[in-house]
């Protein structure tokens, strides 16, 4: 029996790439031998959306009204649950989900639920934006759990994980599609991170899972986290009663 889900709708263009890679993931999830086994997704690969990072560091606009303009776009078009593959905008969630009227997924709780549920981790160590890291979102949710988190020192921070993001100093980062040198940068990072009493490394960009794979670190993809998450979430199963015996059947809600 093939699952029926609601419609998924991926408020995207953080960056681009990232966006295609996150429905990939989330394709990735569901196991099916024909097209009308998977779900239905709408994505709004919404390259306009102000920088998240230059906002929050005073830096460049507010990307609340393009997030939520893309939002309420998707829900028009018939999205049942949206999903954020973008850490850094979730420094603004609430701000989109009091605006719209279906569930959106948050990846930062979700990735934190993954890392409370490994055995025997109590330190994390932190790859992110600039914006991530100084929002707080994952410290505040970590902290709760009782699990420290480290971050690079900021020269790093700039040099390393910004640079391999945006390209500031070498003109290569990832939203320009390059790989290499940010791939040798970012492990310059994660190395630092598990020398300092890191036991696990979270991607906390989407771009990074792009290029930082199979490295040694042991790591959290954010973006294959949310993706298991909205497959997980949209999907809904019933038990019920029927002739005697018990039956699955799939309910839209």
């Amino acid at each position: 029996m093939n699952p029926r889900f609601k419609v998924i709708g991926v408020i995207g263009g953080m960056g681009p790439l990232a966006t295609v890679d996150f429905e990939k993931k989330l394709l990735s999830h569901v196991k099916s031998e024909k097209d009308q086994g998977f779900p239905q997704i709408i994505s709004f690969n919404n390259s306009r959306i102000p920088d998240r990072t230059a906002a929050l560091l005073g830096q460049g606009p507010s990307p609340v009204f393009e997030l939520v303009r893309t939002a309420r776009t998707l829900v028009s078009a018939g999205a049942e649950i949206l999903s954020l593959p973008c850490n850094t905008s979730h420094a603004f969630f609430d701000d989109i989900r009091l605006q719209v009227d279906v569930p959106i997924v948050n990846m930062v709780e979700e990735v934190c639920n993954e890392v409370k549920n490994m055995v025997g981790v109590s330190r994390v160590g932190l790859l992110a934006t600039t914006g991530t890291v100084r929002s707080g979102i994952y410290l505040n949710v970590l902290k709760k759990e009782g699990i420290g988190l480290v971050n690079v020192p900021e020269l790093m921070q700039q040099n390393n994980v910004m640079d391999a993001i945006y390209g500031y100093l070498t003109g290569e980062g990832i939203k320009g599609g390059h790989i290499e040198k940010p791939r040798a940068l970012l492990y310059q990072a994660a190395q630092w991170l598990m020398e300092h009493g890191s036991q696990v490394v979270i991607l906390g960009c989407t771009e990074l899972p792009l290029v930082l794979q199979d490295c040694g670190v042991p790591m959290i993809d954010s973006t294959d986290v949310l993706a298991k998450s909205v497959i997980k979430k949209s999907t809904h199963m019933e038990e019920i009663v029927h002739g005697g015996r018990m039956e699955r059947r799939i309910s839209r809600g």
